[in-house]
């Protein structure tokens, strides 16, 4: 097993709605563990991650919610009004012994996401790996971003086949929600 640290580019937002960064892994491996370190600061409010949603995507097409806030779902757990505006050398990692709800902001060491991150197990690690942050507010987010990834040489789950593509018409919205 070999471990690498891949650095995402940086995410930065000061209005609502949603802000990928990615990150382009070009060595090939199969996935055996995976974390996702996470630096979120934000100078417009105090509890910025009430608002908010992270999620990681794999070249696959796999997505783990690693944390949301109280503000975007309405699933408990979640980060609720007094879970602070930022994460500070936080890493999100299955063995870790705690929840990521259960910290205390600004939520440094490591933490348990808040779906697992071992779904991205078998996978390849080759190709664009995308962090997404939704936020319901503008506010002035910044996010500097990292996977580590232990990999080795064994043979790589299928991706999924996901049909035929087919083109639709543009969606547009001037407005808080979503217009089809």
């Amino acid at each position: 097993h070999e471990t690498t640290e891949y650095s995402g580019s940086q995410i930065t937002t000061s209005t609502q709605g949603v802000t990928v960064g990615t990150v382009e892994i070009t060595d090939a491996g199969t996935i055996t563990d995976l974390n996702v370190a996470v630096n979120l600061a934000n100078s417009s409010v105090s509890n910025a991650l009430y608002y908010i949603s992270l999620t990681l995507q794999s070249p696959y097409g796999t997505s783990v919610v690693l944390g949301e806030g109280d503000g975007v779902s309405s699933t408990s757990p979640y980060w609720q009004s007094d879970a602070g505006s930022s994460l500070y050398n936080t890493i999100f990692d299955d063995e870790a012994s705690s929840s990521i709800y259960d910290g205390t902001p600004p939520f440094v060491g490591s933490y348990i996401p808040d779906e697992l991150l071992s779904a991205f197990d078998s996978e390849s690690m080759t190709g664009t790996w995308e962090l997404v942050l939704y936020t319901r507010e503008s506010n002035d987010i910044t996010i500097d971003w990292s996977l580590e990834i232990e990999f080795d040489n064994s043979i790589v789950s299928e991706p999924p086949y996901f049909g035929v593509e087919y083109s639709g018409s543009q969606i547009t919205t001037s407005t808080q929600g979503v217009t089809v």
